[in-house]
């Protein structure tokens, strides 16, 4: 339920919550929780149950093909499902998950305690990312039921900073659909 000193849309950082790279606080910014406005939290995983979340879940951690000792990121990870089978996956890698919600980062916590699994939960907006991680730092990330939320600025603020904080990579063989490749 939101309090009367809160805007609407809004969750505050808790009192003390300071960000990891600056050490200042940060004003509390708009964002759709995970459930919407108007349910509980408590009810996202449930409900993503119904819309099939483990079959397009699977399909983008195997898109991903995460790798020993890379860092990926999710952001807006929620209550932690993609984030955490990223890790079940591949478990050297480091896996990342970001989200303004402090109280979805609380069940995200929960859920990877009781996997065992050591995934770094971080509170920060989507277009944070550069504040959060440093720039050039991930190697790959994720993103899912997130954009959809947001007003055009802000989609492109987040792209911007993915770009950002996304290692350059670069890829140099022969092509493989040409017939000049050398034999």
């Amino acid at each position: 339920m939101t309090s009367t000193s809160e805007t609407p849309g809004t969750r505050p950082q808790p009192s003390g919550s300071r960000s990891r790279s600056c050490g200042t606080a940060r004003a509390a910014r708009p964002f759709t929780p995970a459930a919407g406005r108007f349910a509980p939290t408590s009810l996202y995983d449930p409900v993503a149950a119904l819309i099939r979340e483990r079959l397009w879940r699977g399909l983008l951690a195997m898109h991903v093909a995460p790798r020993p000792a890379e860092m990926i990121v999710d952001v807006g990870c929620g209550t932690g499902s993609q984030a955490l089978l990223l890790h079940r996956v591949e478990p050297a890698a480091r896996v990342i998950g970001i989200d303004p919600d402090p109280r979805v980062l609380a069940v995200a916590r929960r859920k990877a305690r009781v996997a065992g699994a050591a995934v770094d939960w971080r509170q920060g907006m989507g277009d944070e990312l550069v504040d959060v991680l440093g720039a050039g730092s991930a190697d790959r990330a994720v993103s899912s039921l997130v954009l959809h939320q947001c007003p055009l600025p802000m989609k492109r603020a987040i792209l911007a900073s993915l770009h950002t904080v996304l290692r350059p990579a670069a890829d140099w063989s022969w092509p493989t659909t040409d017939s000049s490749a050398p034999a």
